[in-house]
């Protein structure tokens, strides 16, 4: 399929994260109950003269192919209370992929890690009245070396990146959003054709997402693998 084409550009680590890079792709299309998809970390070998491996890119393209990505800025204070004022603010109402990038240090906050699960996101935007959203949203983080305590991590799948081959296309990002924006229909139609399609069987133990793990990650043959 297109959406199969577009995701073979990345380099997943195993088969299980390519079926978690799939899922990536298929969940912003998923119509399941709110607050119930997990935070998806990327992660990939960066720095010490590895070339960038596509962590942000793979979620802005992802985005791009939903309407968009959101990116959340991180600031000290009440993270959990900012980050719904952002997502509820007008420059994000109509995004269904919100970001969290480049992630350093351990992250700890229950607030946000119950936020992410919750089945609404409620809270007063910077300029505005209270609102409301129901969370359907798709919440992703990039990290060199993603450290999460155990509220997050109970919440977290994450995928790895390896660095890209020799050879590789410098203009990687650019060519991706071509791609995206030339085919942008079929990559939608893709996506919903996949997650109509028959399911794998879960043999392994479910996370704490069930639904999201038969409905979306069960689309791949690597389900099982991925949730090892």
């Amino acid at each position: 399929s297109c959406l199969t084409e577009f995701l073979a550009r990345f380099r997943p680590a195993t088969q299980a994260d390519e079926a978690l890079i799939c899922a990536l792709a298929l969940t912003p299309f998923w119509g399941g109950p709110p607050g119930e998809r997990p935070l998806i970390v990327i992660t990939g070998p960066e720095g010490q003269g590895v070339q960038e491996t596509g962590k942000s890119t793979l979620a802005d393209l992802v985005g791009s192919i939903a309407g968009g990505t959101f990116r959340v800025r991180l600031g000290r204070g009440d993270f959990a209370e900012e980050v719904a004022k952002q997502i509820l603010g007008d420059a994000a109402v109509r995004h269904r992929v919100v970001l969290f990038d480049n992630l350093s240090g351990l992250t700890e906050s229950s607030e946000l890690a119950d936020l992410i699960t919750s089945p609404w996101i409620q809270g007063r935007p910077a300029y505005g009245r209270q609102r409301a959203r129901a969370n359907r949203l798709t919440w992703v983080a990039t990290s060199v070396s993603p450290e999460f305590d155990a509220d997050h991590s109970s919440r977290c799948v994450v995928i790895h990146l390896l660095a890209p081959a020799e050879g590789a296309d410098p203009e990687f990002r650019a060519a991706g959003a071509a791609f995206v924006e030339e085919h942008h229909a079929r990559l939608i139609s893709d996506a919903l054709s996949i997650l109509a399609d028959k399911k794998q069987f879960i043999s392994e133990k479910y996370s704490r997402f069930p639904l999201w793990d038969r409905e979306v990650l069960g689309c791949h043959e690597a389900a099982n693998e991925a949730l090892r």
